[in-house]
């Protein structure tokens, strides 16, 4: 019998089969991972388009609204409060009654006071018309006294047998005064009426002039005066902000002689009235932000509960800093028409140091000093698999904490602006800026 034996297939094309499967893995592998690689690089160089917009450095504040004036009611009266009729956040018109003193007392020092100046001037009126009378007499004395002089020069030369009007007949009249007794004594009689009338004059002066009724009438006067400060009034519109006394209670400290009934005088202070239409805002800003204010720089102002915006100017910046290391700023409203605000609301307050408008802005860190010149670096990331760069020269402007300003013959909108480029392009091993220069992209100049 015959045996026939068995041929061993060959193996070597299923070895060829798996070798070139592999091979496709791995192509396929490393394919995978580079797409993911770029994707992972795109992901990584992030831009910003470039294009023209506004920049603004400004300090912003938190602060709080006030009122712009503010007066203290005042009282230094101190008798029993009857009634109060006012509490805080009560809005009041000029001349509201805000409280009422007990009048009974101060009424009864009226009257008091009313009956001692009566008495004082009917004491003074008759002294008056004692002096004026005594005046009236002494010049009726110096009348007669001036007729009877006359009267005896006329009787002396009379008695001579004179005829009226001739020239000894003169004669002998002006002679009378030293040569008739009569005459003499007449002349006597009105020197001394004379005499008598300058001092009934001097007197009546003095009477007049000295007014017993001074004191009286001083205390009268205070009296009322008390009496109408009992009723205490709002000295100007605006919001009851405290209230410093009760029905029934008496103000300490305060006399009862002397009273300031409202205003911002000694004394008791009763309420406090601020004005609820003239507004200011406080606000407060580190030692670094006020080095670079000044007095009527513009600010805006933002009502945090109503979004409204506001205009203003510093009016005040202290000198010295605050228990928490600022400084305190007092800044105008200047909308006369701004509704709905409060004392006491939060704003936020912007201050603009420097604006420009239309201008080309990058994140400060989007730029590069290389050799004593500035670049930015433009990505072309129309190819993610063969992404373009090229360096921008650039000069910069005005800077803020985080952005700034650029310019250069080869900017325009669009560009796709390589943020952080220094760190991102080291870190992605794709170029970076040695000493020596740019490797790879081009090199654009600018101005």
């Amino acid at each position: 019998m015959t045996v026939k034996s068995k041929k061993k297939k060959k193996k070597w094309p299923w070895v060829l089969g798996s070798i070139a499967l592999v091979i496709i893995c791995v192509v396929l592998f490393m394919n995978h991972q580079m797409s993911s690689m770029r994707s992972q690089l795109s992901q990584n160089l992030s831009t910003t388009k470039l294009k023209k917009t506004t920049l603004e450095d400004s300090i912003s504040a938190s602060g709080k609204i006030a009122s712009a004036s503010s007066v203290s009611v005042t009282s230094s009266l101190n008798y029993i409060v009857n009634t109060v009729n006012v509490k805080v956040g009560d809005s009041v018109s000029k001349g509201d009654v805000l409280a009422v003193f007990d009048t009974t007392e101060l009424k009864n020092s009226v009257e008091d006071a009313q009956k001692s100046y009566d008495a004082a001037k009917k004491q003074f009126d008759l002294k008056i018309v004692q002096s004026k009378q005594s005046l009236e007499d002494a010049q009726n004395n110096v009348s007669d006294a001036k007729t009877n002089l006359t009267k005896a020069k006329e009787n002396y030369a009379d008695a001579l047998g004179d005829n009226a009007g001739s020239s000894n007949y003169k004669t002998r009249y002006n002679e009378a005064e030293e040569k008739d007794q009569a005459t003499m004594t007449a002349k006597q009689t009105l020197s001394t009426s004379e005499s008598n009338l300058t001092q009934a004059q001097n007197n009546y002066d003095n009477t007049v002039a000295n007014d017993t009724t001074t004191n009286s009438k001083s205390q009268l006067q205070t009296a009322k005066d008390n009496l109408a400060k009992a009723t205490i009034t709002a000295p100007s519109d605006g919001i009851v902000s405290a209230v410093n006394v009760t029905a029934g209670n008496t103000p300490s400290g305060g006399s009862s002689a002397t009273g300031t009934g409202t205003g911002t005088g000694s004394g008791n202070s009763l309420f406090t009235i601020q004005s609820s239409s003239n507004f200011i805002v406080n606000a407060s800003v580190a030692d670094y932000d006020v080095i670079q204010l000044s007095i009527d720089k513009k600010i805006g102002i933002t009502v945090d509960s109503t979004s409204e915006t506001l205009a203003g100017k510093i009016l005040a910046i202290s000198p010295v800093a605050n228990s928490s290391g600022n400084y305190d700023i007092t800044a105008s409203i200047e909308n006369p028409t701004a509704k709905n605000l409060r004392v006491g609301m939060d704003v936020t307050v912007k201050i603009v140091l420097e604006k420009k408008d239309n201008i080309y802005t990058v994140s400060v860190d989007s730029i590069v000093d290389q050799n004593d010149k500035k670049y930015v670096v433009s990505l072309d990331t129309s190819d993610p698999k063969n992404m373009k760069r090229t360096y921008i020269e650039v000069t910069t402007g005005m800077k803020t904490d985080y952005y700034a300003e650029i310019s250069g013959v080869n900017l325009k909108d669009g560009l796709n602006i390589l943020n952080d480029p220094l760190n991102k392009l080291k870190t992605d091993q794709t170029g970076g800026f040695p000493s020596g220069g740019f490797p790879g992209g081009g090199i654009a100049g600018g101005k």
